[in-house]
């Protein structure tokens, strides 16, 4: 209990009578302004929201497949494992004195991101790559934005060429 004795003022006469004091749990929200509109397989970043109150925010993934939240004590960090579409939750659950927030949810999609002369989209460039598209030139192979190395329009064999001319030489002819 809380017992109020002795209070004393020029302006005042305090008069005490017996009651209950109710001391409500206060609202608090969650701010979450990261941009996370382009990631890329293989990110990892740091999660940033806080929360009003100064408790701390947890995070989880709705699609750990796509993208996976790790902890280290109190920092969150988002792993993009591969392509596709994902969400993000922000939470705080609240304590004695404060409310659980809003949860806020982000979506995410989660590219591939591309390699330039990397036209079978192993991360590498190589022969590998001068014959995934000669196959595309010979029709055995469907053809992909990502073979129109030299970004003329057309896969054909200057593309090729383009990538031999990286594999031996480190970069590409218009570099």
């Amino acid at each position: 209990p809380i017992t109020i004795t002795e209070g004393l003022a020029d302006n005042y006469i305090f008069s005490y009578s017996a009651g209950t004091l109710t001391i409500n749990k206060a609202e608090q929200s969650i701010t979450w302004e990261q941009d996370l509109s382009v990631l890329h397989v293989g990110d990892q970043l740091k999660l940033t929201a806080v929360a009003s109150s100064g408790l701390p925010v947890i995070f989880q993934s709705l699609n750990s497949s796509i993208a996976e939240v790790n902890s280290t004590n109190t920092e969150y960090y988002l792993g993009c494992i591969e392509e596709g579409k994902a969400q993000i939750v922000a939470i705080q659950e609240g304590n004695n004195n404060y409310n659980a927030a809003q949860r806020i949810i982000k979506d995410l999609v989660i590219e591939k991101l591309y390699v330039r002369g990397d036209a079978n989209g192993d991360g590498v460039v190589n022969m590998d790559d001068v014959t995934f598209v000669t196959n595309i030139i010979l029709g055995t192979e469907d053809a992909i934005d990502a073979a129109d190395v030299n970004k003329d329009g057309e896969i054909g064999m200057p593309d090729v060429m383009f990538i031999v001319n990286y594999i031996k030489n480190g970069k590409f002819p218009d570099e």
